[in-house]
């Protein structure tokens, strides 16, 4: 049965990172970042939106670790994320490490240039597999360039 997480930051957390949102200029509440993962049938698709800074990050890790522990195949959307720094490179990069590690793989879709560029500037870019979809296609279509990418005959 499809499984679908949502795991929210801690009150403190989310507490600094409205703060830090209200003094950017956002409207009043929650800080746009959301992370959720869907699984079924040994695959997982991890979506983010907003931005993945300091305060969002651990809410990634931990999406991350129950993800990669319930799938064997982890797609990280980040088509629909607007910032991220080096905190949310980080986690990327090493829960990638650790999917290999665990015989698992991470697959991260490539986000807008903006995002995108950090990985070429720090050289995270080889350490992760990327995949490019458009905007709008679905999960499954990920899933089918996968598959003919590595089961082409």
């Amino acid at each position: 049965m499809p499984e679908t997480s949502v795991l929210t930051d801690s009150n403190v957390e989310r507490r600094d990172s409205a703060q830090r949102w209200g003094a950017l200029g956002g409207t009043a509440g929650e800080p746009p970042f959301s992370c959720t993962w869907r699984g079924d049938v040994g695959v997982g698709w991890v979506r983010l939106a907003g931005e993945l800074d300091p305060a969002t990050s651990p809410q990634l890790k931990r999406t991350l670790r129950k993800a990669l522990s319930n799938a064997r195949l982890v797609i990280l959307d980040l088509r629909t994320l607007t910032f991220m720094d080096t905190a949310g490179l980080h986690i990327i990069v090493d829960a990638s490490v650790r999917a290999q590690q665990q015989g698992r793989r991470l697959i991260v879709v490539r986000g807008p240039a903006e995002v995108d560029a950090l990985f070429d500037m720090t050289g995270a870019a080889k350490d992760v597999e990327i995949l490019d979809l458009q905007p709008m296609e679905l999960p499954t279509q990920a899933l089918l360039q996968l598959s003919r990418k590595h089961f082409a005959v």
